[in-house]
């Protein structure tokens, strides 16, 4: 009945629309996007749309999840957002208002471009953000002082920011850090650094980031092994001041940062 709700509610939006939802009526898979819950645009599905129709179809799935009461995720995998895209979807946000608390775009790469990547961030800031994921998006070591600067727009409700393999390097995670342990996201529980080049000269920030956050504790490495459970943060052997820790280190909450994610980084164990 709900699955029932949602199709009759979007052909209803979509007829209201006219002419531009005519490539989303015409084309079953880019209904099926639309109706899914949540929504989430390919990229492939565009493919046979002309850049006009694009625009079009990306800015409807922005209104879609925007005003639609079945979901307030926004989610775009893959998707190739030019300046015309871009552009169109944040007259549109603008327009919708904020609603949108959940979005994710992985290996959206384009968007992030110099050149588009203020319109993206002015798409994001209009949005009461809880969670954002950005992953595979080779944001690089400059675009994450853009990012950071709409911290604040997200500063009240904000817990889960997923920044997976956007080759941030030691520069980056510095930007990052200094953002972060000056309370511009106070409610972040959940940082996913993974894939991101961090090596041994990012180890003291991510023990101040830590020790600002959380409570420091040692566990044995074999009671750590593989260990991904929510709350728990793994750091092999980092220096804790001016002492060694022999084992590995644990993170819990007191009560804020419950998880950071480093998988995959040039991290050693020594040092």
């Amino acid at each position: 009945e709900e699955e029932a709700e949602r199709g009759r509610a979007l052909i209803a939006f979509l007829v209201a629309a006219g002419a531009a939802a005519e490539p989303i009526l015409q084309r079953k898979a880019l209904l099926g996007a639309f109706k899914a819950a949540p929504p989430c645009l390919k990229g492939d599905l565009l493919s046979r749309c002309s850049d006009g129709e694009k625009a079009q179809v990306i800015s409807l799935f922005g209104a879609w999840c925007a005003i639609s009461t079945q979901t307030d995720c926004l989610l775009l995998d893959s998707v190739s957002l030019g300046t015309d895209d871009l552009e169109s979807l944040k007259g549109t946000l603008e327009s919708c208002g904020p609603k949108i608390s959940e979005w994710d775009m992985s290996m959206c790469r384009q968007a992030w471009h110099p050149a588009r990547r203020e319109t993206l961030l002015d798409c994001l800031a209009s949005q009461p953000l809880k969670q954002l994921f950005v992953s595979h998006n080779y944001i690089g070591s400059r675009g994450i002082k853009p990012l950071t600067s709409r911290f604040p727009c997200w500063a009240s409700k904000m817990y889960h920011l997923g920044l997976e393999m956007n080759a941030m390097q030691d520069i980056g995670f510095a930007t990052l850090e200094d953002s972060l342990l000056s309370g511009a996201l106070p409610h972040l529980k959940v940082l996913d650094l993974r894939w991101n080049n961090l090596t041994d000269k990012s180890k003291d920030g991510l023990v101040r980031l830590l020790q600002k956050q959380t409570k420091i504790e040692e566990a044995p490495s074999s009671e750590l092994e593989n260990s991904d459970e929510a709350g728990v943060c793994v750091v092999p052997k980092l220096k804790l001041g001016e002492k060694q820790a022999d084992k590995r280190v644990t993170a819990r909450a007191l009560p804020k940062l419950q998880a950071l994610l480093l998988g995959g980084n040039k991290l050693s164990s020594e040092g």
